[in-house]
C-alpha cells in the first residue's frame, strides 16, 4: 500500500526572526505498508509572512519623575524620556488598545543626544511581560501577571537598543518592570522608547 498525505495542519505564527510561517502534514493516510511507496513531496510547507509593528495607544508609569511622563515613551521623539521615581519595582505599561499577539519587543535605552547623559546603566534586571491586566500592585511588589516575554540583565548602555524575542504571547499590555528584587534599594526606570 502506497502512503498518502493527511491534510495540511494550521499555519504556525509568523516567526519574528525569520519572517516565515510553516505548516506540516504526515504520511499516514494511509501509512505505506508492505513495501509501498512513501508519500511524494514535502511534509513541511514554508511561506513568507509579515509582522505588524504595533504602536501603543497610551502608556502608564508606576510613578512619574517631574517632566518625564509615560507618554514620552510612545511619542516617537527619541529626545524625550519617560522616567519613574525611585521605587523597589518601577514599571512602565504600554496599552496596545486590545489583546494582540506579541512576539518581540524593542527597547530604546536613554541617550543624551548632546547632553552627556549619565544613566544608561540604570537599565538592568528588566522583565518584560505581556498581560491583559495592568499592574495593580504598588511598586513595592513584583508584578507577575500575564506571561514573561523576556529578561534583560544589563546593565544597559546609553542609547542601547535591546530586542527581545519569544514565542507569540497574547495580551493588551506590554509591561516593563525593573525586577531587581530591591537588591539595589530603590531604582529608577527610564527609557526613551
Amino acid at each position: 500500500v502506497n502512503g498518502g498525505w493527511t491534510s495540511w495542519g494550521a499555519w504556525s505564527s509568523c516567526d519574528s526572526k525569520t519572517g516565515k510561517k510553516k505548516r506540516v502534514r504526515n504520511c499516514k493516510s494511509p501509512s505505506p505498508l508492505n513495501g509501498g511507496a512513501q508519500c511524494p513531496g514535502n511534509s513541511q510547507d514554508v511561506a513568507s509572512c509579515q509582522l505588524v509593528k504595533l504602536q501603543a495607544d497610551s502608556a502608564i508609569l508606576s510613578s512619574t519623575y517631574p517632566g518625564c511622563p509615560a507618554t514620552n515613551c510612545i511619542n516617537g521623539n527619541t529626545g524625550d524620556l519617560c522616567h519613574t521615581n525611585q521605587e523597589k519595582y518601577p514599571w512602565l505599561a504600554l496599552d496596545l488598545g486590545k489583546s494582540v499577539t506579541v512576539s518581540s519587543v524593542t527597547i530604546y535605552n536613554r541617550d543624551d543626544g548632546n547632553r552627556q547623559d549619565c544613566c544608561g546603566q540604570r537599565l538592568q534586571d528588566l522583565e518584560i511581560r505581556i498581560s491583559d491586566n495592568l499592574p495593580t500592585t504598588p511598586a513595592t511588589e513584583s508584578f507577575k501577571g500575564g506571561s514573561k516575554l523576556g529578561f534583560f540583565e544589563g546593565p544597559g548602555k546609553n542609547g542601547e537598543v535591546i530586542e527581545m524575542f519569544s514565542k507569540p504571547l497574547a495580551g493588551r499590555y506590554v509591561v516593563l518592570m525593573n525586577n531587581s528584587k530591591g537588591r539595589h534599594g530603590a531604582d529608577f526606570l527610564n527609557l526613551v522608547k
